[in-house]
């Protein structure tokens, strides 16, 4: 009886119209969700690309094999935003690449191109002087940001760190970067003599390096990484937030998700009180700086050289500024990281790299900004950066556009209006119609007469720091730090990789990689190399 009275309460509360609008809201969402499935697939405007559309159904045992499946692609947004999750997509995109040629859809309204030729359509300017606007869906920021800023602000913004970050500008920072170069080498050394005998986590020590000039640039003061050997806890913050990217990409694509965690961040007022903190640090940071700066010629002098309309505004620095701390250190590292496994995993390279540094500097202080950047000194060493460049991009993801009302051409495709497109740049630069053996890791492909395998590969489909009005406006200070650290790591140490990252590379992306340690083991340089 009484469960009886139990099932008839039930009915009493949950009346038969509310169950009919439950039902009728369940039938709303499936025919939803299969006229979105039929609409992608048979009547979007992408449906029409080849490798992308339903005829590709027939090829069950590829569709069944890999989440990046074309169909399934097209017709949904989760198998991108899954795969993203994973921390795959970067290889995921490259295998429909490899199968489906030099565009494909990678989700109903975002395409994939790999070609030279589609850099300059999707980030160049336009024959009328207009370019692709970015597409904001995919980034979290403010328009004071130099990152996505519209078009007339943004040349505005760029122009003025365009001149902090100029060669000339650098080069008058030069002690200041010394100063940390030298302490780098420093706290290596001392690595090799302390208790574990020169097995170093190398990657943590480029990161204090990057992290603490860009530190000075924006903060007037270092993180304190090098001199601690610590990681600063906002540093920290960061790198355990790396596989959140891809929990929180997956969230944005399904509103309902992302409807939740708001909801989530009301009722838990400590999680976003937590991000808030985290955001607020740079911030006041950069502001702190800005009202305590001293007359010396410094990174905030180039900023504010002009205080007029056409000069910065205190949030466009700030905002600015943010992203440039992490786009202006991570990243760096990253690719000296790779760099690294890359040589040492190469003992060939890494000997014939290490004799041609040596032989240029008879000691360490003629490793200055001008030497390492001098044409034709260090030619080979040139070719292993670039080379590092192609085989582990520090962000080898899309940076995705939006076509504009009238569409565009891409690569020689009409592509239609309100489009999201990019190059994914480990797709391009693994793919063996921009590289021969696109998979060998090979400097002599970037020496002025290159042996003769390697004289068709098109070179310019390398663009690690993009191009166009809105390519990385920190492109010098990037290269000044990877060629002066890699010349006095190669001119001090005898390096060795250690069995424990052998498989290094084996990771995963979230916009940026997620990289484990990579340890290797120090000696001092032997004699006989002198």
């Amino acid at each position: 009886m009484r469960v009886e009275q139990v099932l008839s309460d039930v009915r009493t509360l949950i009346p038969w119209d509310f169950k009919t609008l439950l039902i009728a809201s369940v039938g709303l969402y499936v025919v939803t969700t299969l006229w979105g499935l039929v609409y992608n697939l048979y009547f979007h405007p992408l449906a029409k690309y080849p490798g992308m559309g339903p005829f590709h159904l027939r090829n069950l045992e590829y569709l069944l094999r890999t989440s990046s499946g074309p169909a399934l692609r097209a017709a949904f947004e989760f198998p991108k935003a899954f795969s993203g999750l994973k921390g795959r997509g970067f290889a995921d995109i490259k295998l429909l690449h490899d199968k489906f040629g030099s565009v494909v859809r990678v989700s109903p309204s975002l395409l994939s191109f790999n070609t030279a030729q589609a850099w300059k359509d999707i980030y160049g300017l336009k024959s009328d002087r207009t370019e692709l606007y970015k597409d904001l869906s995919y980034y979290e920021s403010t328009p004071n940001d130099i990152l996505v800023a519209p078009q007339p602000h943004h040349t505005r913004i760029r122009k003025h760190f365009a001149h902090a970050f100029s060669d000339t500008a650098l080069l008058e920072q030069e002690p200041l970067l010394t100063q940390y170069f030298d302490l780098l080498i420093a706290r290596l050394e001392e690595q090799i003599s302390g208790p574990c005998n020169g097995r170093v986590n190398i990657t943590a020590y480029y990161n204090f390096t990057t992290f603490d000039i860009i530190g000075h640039f924006m903060f007037g003061e270092p993180f304190g990484c090098l001199q601690s050997g610590e990681y600063h806890p906002w540093i920290s913050t960061i790198f355990a937030a790396i596989k959140y990217f891809g929990v929180l990409r997956f969230i944005a694509t399904y509103p309902i998700l992302e409807l939740n965690l708001k909801a989530l961040l009301k009722v838990v007022p400590s999680l976003s009180a937590k991000r808030d903190e985290h955001f607020r640090f740079a911030i006041e940071k950069i502001e702190n700086h800005l009202q305590n700066r001293t007359e010396s010629k410094d990174f905030l002098s180039y900023l504010l050289s002009r205080v007029d309309d056409r000069g910065l505004s205190r949030d466009e620095i700030v905002d600015s500024g943010r992203t440039l701390i992490l786009a202006g250190s991570e990243t760096t590292a990253t690719m000296l990281s790779g760099l690294t496994y890359h040589l040492l995993r190469n003992p060939t390279v890494l000997h014939r790299v290490q004799s041609e540094v040596r032989a240029a500097f008879q000691n360490q202080d003629e490793i200055t900004l001008r030497s390492v950047s001098k044409t034709g000194l260090l030619p080979y060493m040139e070719a292993v950066i670039q080379e590092s460049f192609r085989m582990y991009p520090p962000v080898p993801a899309i940076l995705p556009r939006i076509t504009g009302s009238g569409g565009a051409i891409i690569d020689g495709n009409f592509v239609p209006k309100n489009v999201s497109v990019g190059v994914h740049q480990w797709s391009t630069y693994r793919s063996s119609a921009n590289f021969a053996c696109p998979d060998t890791f090979d400097p002599e492909r970037w020496l002025p007469d290159p042996p003769a395998k390697y004289r068709g590969d098109v070179k310019a489909a390398l663009q690690p720091f993009h191009l166009g009005p809105r390519g990385c406006v920190g492109k010098s200070l990037a290269y000044h730090e990877i060629r002066s650290i890699l010349a006095r790591v190669l001119w001090n140490f005898d390096l060795q990789l250690d069995e424990a990252t052998r498989n290094w590379e084996d990771q995963g992306e979230y916009v940026i990689w997620d990289k484990p340690p990579l340890w290797v083991r120090l000696k001092h340089r032997a004699v006989q190399s002198m």
